[in-house]
């Protein structure tokens, strides 16, 4: 870093036109570093005092995506201010933002720890130049402004709050002015790393660094009034409630916060010592609080294992799948384009076409069979998907995920199929070793049978080329394949004997009545039992235990079963939210199940869950995963924090049955639980394993911010 080397006035590559942004990739995997000038930008050559450093950011992969590596850094050169005089030539350290504090513009620039980065300021006319560094030794001055007539600098990112540098120019005296000078313009750059530029705020016309989050709560700002003291003036400040969170170590039991700000007039935070004394040079103050712990913070943050079962209520929810189930009562609809017309032509219709396109639904059909049908059964539906659970006559018979693939009871490349099941199957609950046909065969009879589907919609599309002349005139995108469409559609038979009267509703029976609505938990509440764990309905539920080592039967259910799972917590038994914000998950495990969870009767629901992936392979060519395209742990559900109660909170869990025909028990939840979210998430196993932040447990406050609003 010698002296000179940026260039005379004449040497300014560029003055006319608008800033250029310049975006500098890496996607090596690696920091990579840019030796001194190699590169121009439009002429000029950058860097010019020191290395420039291109680092990386991790980006959370998947089994399917390992994590990537990657970053972009953007540049900006010929960047105009307010101050007409003072043009930045150039810059290599990223901007945050620009604003005006007092009058005085402020350009929050940052960059990686311990990296170099510099910029050069060109001064138009001839009016004096002021640098001042305020005596940081990472700030170093490469040129004789006063004589290059620009401002060359170099400086570290060092992680502490409040560096600045300040580049002013005063104008010559003026013949109109009296012979007297007055300031030409003033720009003041504030130094961050980019872990400070993620913790910097703005609320109320103040910059503030330090806190991990704040949000500047509603209502008008107060002004608070004069007071006198010993016949002298003190300042009115004005009042800006904030509400701040910093993230808490779980092993200590100490620590400290440092908030930087950056104000025109004195400032100061309720409840926080003053360690750097406001200056009315660079504006900045310097406050710290010591945050004694007065308890572990393990111990702070329990959370009962068994807090999700000692309320617990269950209720039964698949009436649809019942022969003599009243499908004429409201919510029902016809699904076929023409209920009128012949047998051959009442093929269902999608999802998609009956206006549902979230969530479960019910299809219901009929068809009359023969002896020799019932003897050589056959069910085929052209067109299917996400999760269809098909009934014949009451009896559940399987659950098949087919993406818009055929349901067919006889196909030799699909899960579903005449086999049955491999004796050296691992799977668990086996017994059942009939086949599909041997199911069916007991299941129907001669005359009239009923057969019900329970669908949802899980979000997968079919991995298919789509059609509607795509190829022809590339003019027909989006074009939606028929196996893209939700529900049943397409040919749909028994043995070659048409499906008739086709029904259909959305949603489950428990999302439109409510199993446990608000006016019957009022009186079934005096039925509950905390003590030993019964529920209202005086039936015993126990799962099992497994970090306390406890023995415990699983909750299992039924073949084909719908069971609504309600648990109810009091916020008292939770880490205080008053002083700790501690974000929460649902743990689920089980085997064969599906889930969908809702909380405090809100109708959307805040997660799904899949058990485990050997079902979702069933009835399709495609090898999906419950954690394809996601960052977290699968049997995980974060809890929205904004949605919990101050008291009692309900969780209503739709466990849904998914087993297939060969097991002689339905589906098993092992574990229903509240747990923290861990500060790191692991997903994968041990061959690939990667990690994911998440949401970590903090101190949460509310501080005022006080401004001065005049200076007696």
């Amino acid at each position: 870093g010698e002296k000179g080397g940026g260039g005379g006035g004449g040497d300014t590559p560029f003055r006319e036109g608008g800033t250029l942004f310049v975006s500098l990739v890496n996607v090596t995997g690696e920091s990579q570093r840019i030796s001194r000038g190699a590169l121009r930008i439009l002429g000029q050559p950058v860097p010019q005092f020191t290395e420039l450093t291109v680092s990386t950011e991790g980006y959370p992969g998947s089994r399917q995506d390992k994590e990537q590596r990657a970053y972009d850094m953007v540049l900006a050169a010929n960047l105009r201010f307010v101050s007409e005089n003072i043009i930045l030539r150039y810059s290599t350290a990223e901007i945050l933002t620009r604003l005006s504090i007092g009058g005085r513009e402020t350009l929050i620039v940052y960059g990686g720890e311990g990296d170099w980065g510099e910029m050069v300021f060109d001064i138009l006319g001839d009016g004096q130049i002021h640098v001042d560094t305020h005596g940081h030794p990472s700030v170093i001055l490469h040129s004789d402004a006063e004589n290059d007539r620009h401002v060359s600098l170099s400086f570290r990112y060092i992680a502490r709050g409040g560096r600045t540098i300040s580049v002013r120019v005063a104008s010559p005296p003026s013949p109109e002015r009296g012979g007297s000078s007055d300031a030409g313009g003033h720009v003041q750059v504030v130094l961050l790393t980019r872990a400070e530029a993620g913790r910097t705020w703005f609320p109320g016309e103040v910059v503030v660094t330090g806190f991990d989050y704040l949000q500047q709560e509603e209502g008008e700002d107060e002004d608070e009034e004069d007071d006198e003291e010993d016949g002298k003036g003190v300042a009115a400040e004005k009042v800006v409630r904030l509400y701040v969170e910093h993230e808490m170590k779980r092993k200590k039991k100490a620590m400290k916060v440092i908030v930087t700000t950056i104000s025109a007039k004195p400032c100061r935070l309720q409840g926080y010592q003053v360690i750097r004394a406001y200056s009315a040079t660079t504006g900045v103050t310097q406050f710290q609080r010591p945050l004694e712990i007065s308890k572990k913070l393990e111990t702070l943050l329990h959370i009962p294992h068994d807090l999700l079962r000692r309320h617990v209520r269950l209720a039964h929810d698949n009436a649809e799948a019942e022969v003599e189930y009243d499908d004429t009562c409201e919510g029902w609809k016809d699904a076929v384009a023409a209920p009128d017309a012949s047998a051959s032509d009442s093929a269902p219709l999608s999802l998609d076409d009956l206006g549902i396109h979230e969530g479960h639904a019910w299809y219901r059909a009929e068809v009359t069979l023969d002896a020799r049908a019932v003897g050589s059964p056959r069910l085929y539906v052209e067109h299917a998907s996400d999760f269809v659970s098909v009934y014949a006559n009451g009896r559940y018979i399987t659950t098949v995920c087919p993406l818009g693939n055929a349901i067919d009871t006889e196909s030799k490349d699909q899960h579903l199929g005449t086999q049955g099941i491999s004796t050296e199957s691992k799977e668990q609950h086996l017994g059942n070793q009939e086949s599909l046909q041997d199911m069916l065969r007991r299941a129907l009879r001669p005359g009239r049978n009923v057969f019900a589907f329970r669908v949802e919609i899980w979000g997968h599309g079919a991995f298919e080329m789509p059609i509607g002349g795509l190829l022809n005139s590339g003019s027909a995108l989006p074009a939606l394949s028929p196996r893209g469409k939700k529900g049943l559609h397409g040919a749909a038979h028994m043995s070659g004997v048409p499906f008739e009267r086709w029904r259909v509703r959305a949603k489950l029976g428990g999302e439109i009545s409510g199993h446990f609505n608000s006016e019957n938990a009022k009186d079934e509440n005096k039925e509950r039992t905390a003590a030993n764990g019964r529920s209202g309905t005086k039936r015993r539920v126990t799962l099992a235990d497994g970090r306390r080592g406890e023995l415990g039967t699983p909750l299992t259910l039924a073949r084909g079963a719908v069971v609504w799972y309600e648990a109810s917590f009091s916020a008292k038994d939770l880490p205080n939210r008053d002083v700790l914000h501690a974000p929460l998950s649902l743990q689920l495990s089980g085997e064969n199940v599906c889930a969908t969870i809702f909380l405090n009767r809100q109708s959307q629901p805040i997660g799904r869950w899949v058990s485990d992936d050997s079902w979702l392979h069933r009835g399709t060519w495609a090898n999906p995963t419950r954690e394809m395209w996601s960052y977290s742990d699968p049997d995980r559900t974060p809890l929205p924090m904004r949605d919990l109660q101050d008291d009692e909170n309900v969780l209503h869990i739709a466990f849904k049955d998914m087993s297939p025909h060969y097991c002689s028990t339905g589906g098993r939840v092992d574990e229903v639980s509240l747990a923290l979210n861990d500060d790191d998430l692991t997903v994968g196993g041990a061959a690939d394993e990667k990690t994911v932040r998440t949401p970590h447990v903090s101190w949460r406050d509310r501080v005022s911010l006080l401004v001065a609003s005049k200076q007696l």
